[in-house]
């Protein structure tokens, strides 16, 4: 604003004497919007004061509850816990006057501190998200008005996964159990109110399991300011003895083993307002998903990952020789290598035991590594000398086209087996031989061909080329400058093969990746996220676009209604809704906050019969889940086909799942293990049906009836499914009612 205070005219000359009483503008940058706690970040003050009005001096307030000053337009600072924040600055003008961006408050996304060697027993610390229901809090939440209120909604991200089993007498089995769960969740408003704390809850009087539920409060803010809200988790080890597998209950261990986590959430109360951007984004060039994951991934390596966290990771990292076209399932695009190998160009042998490709010229890994011949025989022996790995390695995939019989380990051939036969291993000459005749390379034409043990038709063998698990491209020299060497002979390929078994996992193999995919990491917090970002070296190809976004933040959250909160009031952009919550979607749809777009998925859900049920895959615990059915419960034919016949196929379609309920289709119902569109598919739909008179007769033929009678007062079972996935949780409850 020019306000002319006096004219004065002396000697027919004019002379203006001008104040300038106004305040300009003031504009926040910073040089990232999204940065891991405990890493160092810079903010920008872009001043534009009147004119002949310089400014004096800076005041930040960076909503965390740290305030500074700087006489300059630039400063640094760190955030000591993740979580969502909003950064007010406010410059002094040599006017007197004062500007500020307080209709325009920069945001700030904190992650998680990266982990970069998590502890192998597990992690006892339990990081929380803190969240707050838009549609029960004051307007325009969290910017609200004197007097408004905020519905906080405090909750476990992912609960501690921490494990240790001690033998403290092998002679008596007796054993003490340690384990961290989550005690309370407390809330503080950051305005000076007294701090509210939930207790968890025993959720199991057998075991003293605690629960720490959601927490939900409001809270009103009678004051105007910038305040740092914030929920800490607290998690407390505890110990169990148990002797001959009669587990006790877990108790505190001491008083002080206790960890703490701490998110915080910015709360402005008064005239205050985000920046937004064009299309009233936030954050642009961030994407957050905040995905329904228990636990994390279990390793980012393609060799030895076979489940659906590290595989979002992995297909986004790294690349295989070929790729599905689109959605089809039955045709490709060449990625790694240029062309499509067929019987008709000469790559593809007439008896299908020979596939030949060629690699792509100028292909680089994110760390500017060339892709060669050598990288794809590499990480595809990996695959095989993994096979035998653990937990649940996907190298049987691949492996069955090259290894006869069904397992590859370092263990010596046992007398008069047949090589073919189940069951039957490799010795350390005859391993080497297998996988190394697998695959050979030519270093000159930069061509790699794959010699299969029995004709496969090429339908069928690209299905499993593309398959990022298994046979993903990794740049061997950056396995082998941050793990142990590959040494090509018999001795070296036996020694290689422990490093899949779980307590051996590589740290950087584990949680690091190299490829020459479109992202790259950017850091991992597992179990907590993973943060991807552009590889400015991808070639894009035909099918594989590049990045378009900054970065992508794969937040994991075990709670639903977290996840659809965070989704409602912007903290999320893309979150996994479970289809039993599909009216919260259609709500968030309907105001305008939120689009449903359906996409197919080649997805396959099954229930597995465990026939060795208290086998652990690390740890000794006999039967860590206090199962009352002996090992082989499973292995009798009638009970399972007892089970399959309780299960309520229906009901979990139309209801559970809930296509009729919603009328909206979510998944469609096969039996078998290979889905309609892959080859080998077959109709079986006759086969499993809904009978309880059925399951009934089979229960009452089963050894256990045999033994205890069929008027038994019932067993207790285990079924496992993740924490975050309400819906398997919501089959099993109902499978068990059956029963």
């Amino acid at each position: 604003m020019l306000v002319v205070v006096a004219i004065l005219i002396i000697a027919g000359l004019a002379t203006f004497f001008v104040l300038y009483l106004g305040s300009g503008s003031i504009f926040v940058t910073s040089n990232n919007q999204f940065i891991p706690a405990g890493e160092p970040t810079e903010f920008t003050a872009t001043v534009t004061p009147p004119p002949f009005v310089s400014t004096t001096g800076v005041q930040w307030d960076f909503g965390d509850g740290n305030k500074q000053s700087s006489t300059g337009d630039k400063i640094g600072h760190t955030y000591a816990n993740p979580g969502n924040y909003f950064v007010q600055s406010t410059a002094s003008l040599s006017n007197g006057k004062t500007v500020d961006n307080s209709r325009g408050l920069f945001p700030v996304q904190v992650g998680a501190a990266p982990v970069t060697n998590p502890n192998p027993l597990g992690t006892s610390t339990s990081l929380g998200a803190l969240s707050f229901n838009k549609t029960q809090s004051s307007t325009d939440a969290p910017f609200i008005g004197v007097g408004g209120h905020i519905a906080f909604v405090g909750a476990v991200a992912q609960p501690p996964d921490f494990e240790f089993d001690n033998n403290v007498d092998p002679v008596a089995n007796s054993w003490v159990n340690y384990t961290w769960q989550v005690t309370k969740l407390t809330i503080n408003f950051g305005d000076g109110s007294t701090l509210v704390t939930n207790n968890s809850r025993v959720d199991d009087a057998t075991t003293n399991a605690l629960v720490a539920d959601p927490y939900m409060i409001s809270h009103t803010y009678n004051s105007g300011g910038i305040f740092s809200a914030s929920l800490t988790v607290t998690t407390g080890n505890f110990s169990a003895s148990q002797t001959n597998s009669t587990p006790a209950k877990p108790v505190l261990t001491a008083t002080g083993q206790t960890q703490t986590t701490i998110v915080g959430l910015t709360v402005a109360v008064g005239s205050y307002k985000e920046i937004t951007y064009s299309g009233n984004v936030i954050k642009p060039g961030i994407i957050t998903n905040m995905e329904a994951v228990t636990g994390g991934y279990t390793t980012l390596d393609p060799a030895l990952d076979y489940e659906s966290t590290g595989f979002e990771v992995i297909s986004n990292i790294y690349e295989t020789l070929i790729a599905y076209d689109g959605t089809s399932t039955e045709s490709f695009v060449p990625v790694v290598s240029d062309v499509i190998p067929t019987v008709a160009n000469g790559r593809v042998s007439p008896d299908f035991m020979n596939y030949t490709f060629h690699i792509r010229p100028g292909l680089k890994f994110s760390n500017g590594d060339a892709v060669t011949a050598w990288d794809v025989k590499y990480s595809v022996s990996r695959t095989m000398l993994f096979n035998s790995g653990s937990p649940f390695p996907p190298g049987w995939i691949v492996s069955q086209f090259f290894v006869p019989g069904t397992f590859i380990a370092g263990l010596t051939t046992p007398p008069g087996c047949d090589l073919s036969a189940t069951g039957c291993s490799l010795d350390a000459a005859q391993t080497f031989s297998v996988v190394d005749g697998a695959i050979s390379v030519n270093n000159a034409t930069q061509e790699v061909t794959f010699h299969l043990i029995t004709p496969a038709p090429p339908l069928l063998f690209y299905q499993v080329v593309a398959d990022p698990l298994g046979t993903a491209i990794v740049d061997h020299l950056w396995l082998e400058a941050t793990g142990p060497k590959l040494i090509w002979n018999p001795a070296g390929f036996v020694d290689y093969e422990k490093y899949s078994a779980l307590q051996n996992y590589v740290p950087a193999w584990r949680n690091g990746a190299v490829g020459s995919g479109p992202f790259m990491i950017d850091y991992v917090a597992n179990p907590d996220s993973v943060v991807l970002k552009p590889n400015p070296g991808f070639q894009v190809l035909p099918g594989v676009p590049a990045a378009t976004v900054s970065k992508v933040v794969l937040q994991y959250v075990a709670d639903a209604s977290t996840r659809e909160l965070s989704l409602e009031s912007g903290q999320a952009d893309i979150a996994g809704i479970p289809s039993a919550h599909f009216d919260v979607a259609k709500r968030l749809s309907g105001q305008g906050l939120i689009k449903i777009q359906f996409n197919p998925t080649l997805n396959m859900f099954w229930w597995n019969f465990n026939l060795e049920i208290y086998q652990s895959t690390i740890g000794p615990n006999p039967n860590p889940y206090g199962n009352e059915v002996p090992p082989n419960f499973f292995v009798d034919m009638n009970m399972r086909k007892a089970f399959a016949y309780a299960f309520n196929y229906g009901q979990y379609y139309d209801q559970i799942l809930g296509n009729k309920k919603f009328n909206a289709t979510f998944g469609l119902p096969f039996n078998g293990i290979i889905p309609k569109g892959m080859i080998g598919y077959q109709d079986l739909s006759s086969l499993n049906v809904f009978d309880l008179s059925l399951a009934r007769t089979y229960y009452n033929q089963t050894a256990w009836v045999r033994d205890h009678g069929w008027a038994t007062s019932g067993f207790k079972i285990s079924i496992n499914v993740e924490t975050a996935d309400i819906v398997n949780r919501a089959a099993a409850s109902a499978w068990a009612q059956n029963i």
